[in-house]
């Protein structure tokens, strides 16, 4: 298994295309507007100290479910950047900058992020991922300093809590906590994300960390359906195998026959997490193209828009453990800006080249 994951290192830093959008034009006009009301929307829900947390009320007046601060707030940063606002440039630049003043702000000095809003390791790689994303277009040289310096340190946290002492199968993965025993293939996948985009902004992330959580994630997928679990030796799902997929070179043997499952699985697909797959599913869809892409994005579409409330937000999701409407408006903004391929995030395959100096 470790000479696989080394020999699939090599190729896993070359950018992914990216494929166009719908070519009907009013259908990118809408995703366009759909995008700008969803952030205009967050911009009216972001907090006095920059921060967002769920705040706000649903469209039947009830007050809205609060999310973790950090996690959010480091959230709804990436869904700015993702449709080009960057610190004090653009429509929500201000946004954007108080919104990351937040973080820096309130960043622990232990640089557990996700202790500090009890959001845990999720939102200790979101907060992570969100720094790193920023980093490239901080303008201000005091500020860019303080981002890396807080990168630094978030990965720091993410390392540690690979290293755990794991149950046998579980190396190289991350779970909830920082001590966990255990792995799960959903914070794994954020946390790659996390090293890879802290490895772009210059960030050391050690080859052997991204080798063992390669590992890791070829160990979740399911040997009769060639689709991944949620931890090794689970029934595999849609969204498992799109976020797995993020993960390992798309030209492996393992994502080919991966793409293969996934094809047939997501029409038939009932998530639990219906944002979270909506975000992976259109993610990978567009790394992988063809038909598989066309048919994705036009489901996704079909689906978002339509959700959309007359305020600009989505509805919070059916599942209590999708946190509020920031969240659910955060990540479909997210979802229907990756044909953009906008953020580092979205051009390039999450683990790092072997070789990399």
């Amino acid at each position: 298994m470790k000479s696989l994951c080394a020999s699939l290192l090599c190729l896993l830093l070359v950018a992914a295309p990216v494929h166009p959008a719908d070519p009907d034009a009013a259908s990118n006009q809408a995703v366009d507007a759909a995008i700008g009301r969803g952030l205009a929307y967050l911009a009216r829900l972001q907090n006095t100290d920059g921060s967002f947390d769920g705040g706000g009320r649903r469209p039947d007046g009830s007050p809205d479910q609060p999310g973790p601060r950090m996690a959010m707030t480091g959230l709804s940063l990436i869904a700015f950047l993702s449709a080009g606002h960057t610190p004090d440039l653009g429509r929500y630049g201000l946004n954007t900058r108080a919104a990351l003043d937040y973080l820096l702000e309130e960043f622990p000095e232990d640089g557990y992020a996700g202790r500090a809003d009890g959001s845990r390791m999720y939102g200790q790689a979101i907060v992570t991922l969100a720094l790193a994303q920023v980093h490239g277009v901080e303008g201000d040289a005091a500020q860019r300093q303080g981002v890396r310096a807080a990168i630094d340190k978030a990965v720091r946290i993410i390392l540690q809590a690979q290293q755990a002492k794991k149950n046998p199968g579980h190396e190289g993965g991350w779970r909830y906590d920082l001590q966990s025993a255990d792995s799960d293939l959903s914070v794994t996948a954020w946390c790659i994300a996390a090293l890879r985009a802290a490895r772009d902004a210059g960030v050391e992330v050690p080859d052997s960390a991204l080798e063992a959580a390669c590992a890791y994630v070829l160990r979740c997928q399911h040997a009769r359906d060639n689709g991944f679990a949620y931890q090794p030796n689970g029934s595999a799902s849609a969204t498992m195998t799109a976020a797995a997929l993020l993960c390992i070179p798309q030209d492996s043997p393992q994502a080919r026959s991966a793409t293969e499952y996934l094809a047939g699985a997501l029409p038939r697909d009932q998530p639990r997490f219906p944002y979270y797959a909506a975000y992976y599913a259109a993610h990978t869809a567009q790394r992988v193209g063809g038909e598989l892409w066309t048919r994705t994005w036009a489901d996704t579409v079909a689906r978002l828009l339509p959700m959309q409330q007359r305020d600009g937000g989505w509805p919070a999701s059916s599942n209590s453990q999708e946190p509020g409407r920031v969240y659910a408006t955060a990540m479909a903004v997210l979802t229907l800006s990756v044909p953009s391929g906008v953020l580092p995030m979205q051009q390039s395959s999450p683990t790092p080249h072997a070789d990399r100096p």
